[in-house]
């Protein structure tokens, strides 16, 4: 599985008029998977001045009354939430209303559990690699080689029967302009991603603002007719200040409940 990125000048132009006008809630929480006991607090971010909000929420408890920030660049505001049942939940879901526009969050879901996590479920292994950045791997995932040859690092976990791999676009070498986006990112990557592969469905992203660097999730399925299996890919951008990460990671579609929670963390974990 090859492809690469050709980044043109007017590919950059074209897509600076598109993100100079599209606008994204960003949601910035800590992890995606919290004990039963624990509090989650959860922030929303829209780059521009807003009219009014609603929080669409029936799966927790707010338990103090959210705090603001806005002017006339942005509006934020957070939430400290308690959860109200164990199991796969979805997050409060933000309406923001500027003018005549109506903006919604992206749906995104976090893990909670009935007991504290056992350690093995914290612990992730972490690794340094070649262009010098932070990765931690869940510890039935191992490294391996052989995936992708542009690939700085490849794990899979044999007993989830999943792989995946890292590839890295420094900006300072290839000349990125700050103006190029991680949603520009994601979309160069899928659209020519699989292109040519049976029954291609393409969800939609989920965007996470940890610190300084953004996240965009989007998850894909495709038949492969030689394994006669639905695959499931987690196809992972992560943003920082130095570079793109292409994330991806794929299991098959029966497997995707079991493995769903440790490819998030593989991608959220992402740090230079």
């Amino acid at each position: 599985m090859k492809f690469r990125i050709l980044f043109s000048v007017l590919f950059f132009l074209m897509f600076y008029a598109y993100n100079a006008t599209a606008q994204e809630i960003t949601i910035d929480i800590s992890k995606l998977k919290f004990s039963s006991e624990e509090t989650i607090k959860i922030s929303y971010r829209l780059e521009k001045q807003v009219d009014s909000l609603k929080l669409e929420n029936k799966n927790f408890k707010v338990l103090e009354n959210p705090s603001t920030m806005t002017n006339p660049s942005f509006t934020k505001i957070t939430f400290v939430l308690k959860p109200l049942r164990a199991g796969r939940i979805k997050l409060p879901r933000m309406i923001m209303y500027s003018k005549k526009e109506v903006i919604k969050s992206n749906e995104m879901f976090v893990e909670i559990t009935e007991q504290e996590l056992r350690e093995q479920d914290k612990r992730l292994l972490t690794y340094n690699v070649g262009f010098t950045f932070n990765i931690s791997l869940p510890t039935d995932f191992e490294r391996t080689s052989g995936i992708n040859g542009s690939s700085l690092i490849e794990y899979k976990s044999e007993k989830n029967d999943t792989e995946g791999y890292v590839i890295v676009d420094n900006k300072e070498e290839k000349n990125i302009p700050y103006t190029f986006s991680a949603v520009d990112y994601r979309d160069e990557i899928m659209k020519d991603f699989m292109i040519n592969e049976e029954n291609r469905k393409i969800f939609k992203s989920e965007f996470l603002k940890k610190g300084e660097i953004n996240f965009i999730k989007t998850e894909m399925t495709i038949f492969d007719k030689k394994e006669k299996k639905t695959f499931r890919y987690f196809i992972g951008i992560a943003e920082t200040n130095k570079a793109f990460y292409r994330v991806i990671s794929w299991t098959t579609e029966s497997d995707k409940i079991n493995v769903k929670s440790d490819l998030e963390n593989i991608l959220y974990s992402i740090k230079d």
